[in-house]
């Protein structure tokens, strides 16, 4: 449980904002099935609160009519300032809650295999006045969010203490997200500046993987490890301007496949010191701007970092 009053202190009516109330829990149960080890985990958790909304920290060279009012009500821009002037709702309302399956087959000769199924939900209704005055003009801008996703992954790991030792497997991902806003900018004539807007986006993530250690000596091995992936990504956008009936709409699709690799080169020292090095290909795959600000749902590269690291690890 973590519970914090408001800090920040609403001057037109007297509210204090940007308050907190968590609530949650996680059990683990475990059982001993011979060679197989079962362990069920499960978790919820809850937050109900008036946040989140910013406070003026400094004012532009020319000042804008915002922050000239915000001045005007009193309120002293500063990194410490802790006051705010709005008449409109906050809101952030979270649900979350997920459980997972873990089962440990021990094969023989210390080989084990390892299957982990999982779920996952997230609900929150979150909304902010962000006009950053006491009148209604953008009061209106809230958002209603689901996300559920389901993991599978199928895990061999090999014994320890030979020429070499590996983990290989395979994992799957599906997620599936459905937004709801709703804003009204009352200060813009533009089109959809009133508007409702329906996001929707599903994940298909296919990989199969594996990482081993040659142990040249007992001391020194080197790092190998891939991993092989598949990524399709749908998104749908649809738009109402709530003051002339206009519409928009997109949808697109599109798959991904990345490699990922990583070698690298470990020594121990000492049972507690170890100096490595490692250099690593990574890949997150693109996807779909689904801002709600313009029509198109852009397209987003994927992501093909090179890290490199050298160290010393001690205990």
């Amino acid at each position: 449980m973590n519970k914090r009053d408001g800090i920040v202190d609403n001057l037109v009516d007297g509210r204090k904002l940007n308050d907190r109330n968590d609530y949650g829990f996680r059990g683990k149960m475990e059982g001993n099935f011979g060679s197989l080890t079962t362990t069920l985990i499960g978790d919820w958790w809850q937050r109900r609160a008036d946040c989140c909304v910013w406070t003026l920290r400094s004012l532009s060279p020319t000042p804008n009519a915002l922050e000239l009012s915000q001045v005007a009500a009193g309120i002293r821009p500063a990194p410490t300032n802790e006051k705010q002037n709005i008449n409109g709702p906050l809101r952030s309302d979270v649900d979350s809650w997920g459980v997972s399956l873990a089962n440990d087959l021990e094969l023989g000769g210390g080989y084990s295999l390892t299957a982990i199924t999982a779920y996952r939900k997230w609900h929150t209704i979150d909304g902010l006045d962000t006009d950053s005055q006491p009148i209604n003009i953008y009061d209106v801008n809230y958002a209603d969010f689901r996300q559920k996703q389901f993991t599978q992954e199928l895990r061999l790991t090999s014994p320890t203490g030979g020429l070499i030792d590996f983990v290989a497997g395979l994992f799957y991902f599906h997620s599936d997200v459905v937004s709801n806003s709703y804003q009204d900018n009352l200060a813009s004539t533009a089109a959809f500046a009133g508007r409702v807007v329906t996001n929707d986006a599903s994940t298909d993530n296919y990989a199969i993987f594996g990482q081993a250690n040659i142990n040249l000596s007992p001391r020194f091995r080197l790092i190998a490890g891939a991993r092989w992936l598949s990524e399709t990504a749908f998104a749908s956008k649809s738009r109402v301007d709530t003051r002339n009936n206009a519409t928009s709409f997109d949808r697109q699709r599109k798959t991904d496949t990345g490699f990922v690799w990583r070698l690298g080169a470990q020594y121990d020292l000492s049972p507690d010191v170890n100096v490595f090095a490692t250099v690593t290909r990574g890949f997150k795959a693109g996807g779909f701007d689904t801002g709600i600000g313009f029509p198109e749902l852009s397209n987003v590269d994927p992501e093909i970092p090179t890290s490199m690291e050298a160290g010393l690890r001690t205990s």
